[in-house]
This record gives C-alpha cells, sequence and structure tokens, in this order.
C-alpha cells in the first residue's frame, strides 16, 4: 500500500510540475507578443500574468503569477 501512495504523490508532483511549464509557456508568449520595455502601467498584461497579490506585514507585497512563480517586493514610499 504505501508503494502506492509514494506512486501516487510521485504522479501528482509530475502532473503539477508539467502545469507549472505549461503555464511558464503561456507567460512567455505573453512577454514574446508585447513590447520589451512599459513606459506605463498595462493592465491587459497585469490581467494576464498575475494570479494574486498577498500584502504581509512590513509593507511587503507577494505577487504570485499564473504560473505558480512568486515574486516579493517590499513598497517603496513615494517622496
Amino acid at each position: 500500500m504505501e508503494a502506492h501512495r509514494r506512486r501516487l504523490r510521485q504522479l501528482q508532483g509530475q502532473k503539477a510540475f508539467e502545469r507549472e511549464i505549461s503555464q511558464t509557456e503561456y507567460l512567455i508568449s505573453v512577454f514574446r507578443n508585447r513590447p520589451a520595455v512599459l513606459e506605463t502601467y498595462d493592465e491587459e498584461r497585469f490581467l494576464l500574468l498575475v494570479y494574486q497579490i498577498t500584502v504581509l506585514p512590513g509593507r511587503r507585497l507577494v505577487f504570485r503569477l499564473k504560473n505558480g512563480l512568486e515574486l516579493e517586493e517590499n513598497e517603496q514610499e513615494v517622496s
């Protein structure tokens, strides 16, 4: 029974990895079809890329992209 559980976990991990690869390829296609440098906020691009934003203590933000990658940013004061 334990061998079956290990195999199930292995297959689930492989599916998650394949899903992450697929989403990363999607994000690459989004970037490929847009200008390399953005001068202003692009809501369409933002919505295509970002799945979730989490606000943490200490003015920190975590952006979770649609491929599962998480990017943490510290909010900077604007003067």
